[in-house]
């Protein structure tokens, strides 16, 4: 709506010709802390402001309703309990938990049955592969050198 300039006395109120917000329509105007109806008449003696109020759309036979269907169902967004379904969000949101959970029991398996390397209880010293090596040479010595002294006799 335009402003209205240059108007004295006596102002009809209009019909509200403005865009209504999502799911709101026109309930009065206001004019300083005063509620008024369209086609109420003012008196303008200075600069006055009017704002437009608005209130939530009352359901009038619609898509949603309280009325309940021949089975005693209550019917909401024109769907019974019976014949409501999930929605896509909630399906993709399930898929994406089972993914995610198979994944999961997957690793937690494979952590299960991987071997693992035998535990030695500390204080006590396994041979190093080189202490290892040392010790079959050394012993591979000394039972030649018995041999040896076997065979002497």
């Amino acid at each position: 709506m335009a402003a209205v300039d240059g108007l004295l006395g006596e102002y009809t109120l209009p019909a509200c010709t403005f865009t209504a917000p999502e799911n709101k329509e026109f309930d009065a105007w206001q004019i300083g802390e005063t509620r008024k109806n369209a086609g109420d008449k003012i008196d303008v003696s200075e600069n006055t402001e009017v704002k437009a109020l608005w209130k939530d759309v009352e359901n009038q036979g619609g898509n949603e309703s309280d009325k309940d269907d021949e089975n005693g169902s209550e019917i909401v967004d024109g769907q019974t309990e019976e014949n409501k379904g999930l929605s896509g969000g909630a399906i993709a949101g399930i898929v994406i938990g089972a993914i995610v959970g198979a994944a999961g029991i997957a690793v937690g398996v494979m952590f299960l049955l991987k071997k693992k390397a035998p535990v030695t209880p500390v204080g006590t010293s396994t041979p190093s592969a080189e202490t290892a090596k040392e010790t079959t040479s050394a012993e591979a010595e000394a039972s030649e050198e018995e041999k040896e002294e076997n065979s002497a006799e």
